[in-house]
């Protein structure tokens, strides 16, 4: 097989006995191809070269045999018992926040909600790959996480995946005068109206210049403040579609 650099690859060795093995490999990813690259028997081994009375110690890559002398320069080897599932089930529960919308893969889910499962039957020594989506409708982090059980192994729980979202802060607002012509010395009512038109709650502060030719005399709700020639009011936590207005009255002092 052509190896490129860069890549991840999958290596399989299968000792048939003490003199015949055969070996596959594949690019991490893709699917176990079924036939094997190499099978190999020696038919002239060297005298005592027999592993039958060896000790062999899982997870160490270079034996010690008989010795029980370990030296562990490539930690990743492993010694690999097939084994068959039967009933086999792959589940992924649809988190809160998301609605279910479609898969893909060799097969369809069998349950959507609130849990998604594939029947996987009898599998042995065989990996595979399900991809299901969904609308985002929380503005919060999604935790999510996949597991397959089976008659013969234990349940399997997947890495746990965390994304968070990614939702519009958007506040309008606007302003009205009444009545919209006044005399000097008379009173004119100012309303500034907010609502929250994005996809979180949010926090609100309106400013408005008092105009030179005004006089603030009354503002409304409690919380605004007069202040360096402006009023300033803090509304906190305004819910997705929530709305309110602010108001002031001032008096014309000159035209």
């Amino acid at each position: 097989m052509d190896i490129e650099t860069s890549k991840w690859y999958r290596v399989k060795v299968e000792a048939l006995s003490d003199y015949s093995f055969r070996a596959k490999v594949w690019r991490k990813g893709d699917p176990e191809p079924s036939g094997w690259l190499i099978n190999w028997t020696d038919t002239n081994p060297p005298p005592n070269s027999s592993c039958t009375s060896d000790n062999w110690y899982t997870g160490i890559a270079e034996q010690g045999g008989d010795s029980g002398w370990t030296n562990d320069h490539y930690n990743n080897f492993m010694i690999y018992q097939p084994r068959v599932s039967v009933n086999t089930s792959l589940y992924d529960t649809i988190p809160t926040g998301i609605s279910y919308q479609g898969y893909a893969g060799v097969s369809p889910p069998v349950s959507t909600s609130p849990v998604l499962r594939w029947n996987l039957g009898s599998i042995s020594n065989a990996g595979g790959t399900y991809t299901w989506w969904g609308l985002v409708n929380t503005c919060t982090p999604v935790t999510n996480r996949g597991s397959m059980s089976g008659t013969g192994i234990q349940t399997i729980n997947s890495n746990e995946v965390v994304f968070t979202p990614a939702c519009t802060e958007f506040v309008s607002i606007t302003k009205t005068a009444n009545p919209t012509t006044v005399t000097v010395g008379g009173t004119a009512t100012f309303i500034i109206c907010y609502q929250n038109s994005g996809q979180i709650t949010t926090n609100v502060v309106i400013v408005d210049i008092i105009p030179s030719q005004i006089n603030p005399v009354t503002y409304n709700p409690n919380g605004g403040t007069v202040g360096g020639g402006q009023i300033v009011w803090t509304i906190p936590n305004v819910p997705v579609g929530g709305s309110g207005c602010v108001t002031w009255a001032g008096r014309v002092n000159w035209p």
